[in-house]
């Protein structure tokens, strides 16, 4: 009694992190909101974001949200064009495409270096090695800008390669 874990639950020490506080979900998306327009919603720029596929990354034990996180964020696309220390990326060209210069993401071997910075890193930069998660974007259609509601047409063809890195995930679709 009270030794072992049920299915779907794990112990964790208050205060601490947890394997699980990290995580990326990956999404097609023909565009950075819902639809096309915002239905007037969009109170700066109209929304610039290229399709493709959208990486991104949480680290709930680094806060939730962004709201008083400290550099780096702790919610973010991660950007298939960074620039790194850069606070204020253009995060429209963010998606990966099937075009050769935004295809590939990798955090195996030195990984990679996204925008922003993270003063517990030696270089300072936002760095990714958690030897979990690699894929190229092979190929990629319908990925106009649109649709005007939600369900486009924007589909893909990804190769994946999952490290050790990586927690077990046995949810989704």
């Amino acid at each position: 009694p009270g030794t072992q874990c049920t299915a779907g639950w794990s112990y964790v020490k208050a205060g601490g992190a947890a394997s699980f506080d990290h995580a990326y979900f990956l999404e097609m998306r023909d565009r950075s909101g819902f639809d096309l327009d915002g239905h007037g919603e969009i109170d700066r720029d109209p929304i610039g974001w290229s399709p493709g596929l959208y990486l991104a990354y949480t680290d709930e034990a680094h806060g939730y949200g962004n709201n008083g996180a400290d550099n780096h964020p702790a919610q973010s696309p991660l950007d298939s064009t960074p620039v790194a220390g850069d606070e204020a990326p253009d995060l429209n060209d963010a998606a990966f495409t099937a075009d050769a210069a935004r295809s590939v993401f990798t955090d195996f071997g030195k990984g990679h270096v996204d925008n922003y910075v993270d003063p517990a890193s030696p270089s300072g930069n936002w760095e990714f090695t958690y030897n979990c998660l690699s894929f190229k974007v092979l190929s990629m259609s319908g990925d106009s800008e649109g649709p005007k509601t939600s369900n486009g047409d924007l589909t893909g063809t990804v190769r994946f390669l999952l490290g050790k890195g990586c927690g077990r995930m046995d949810y989704a679709y």
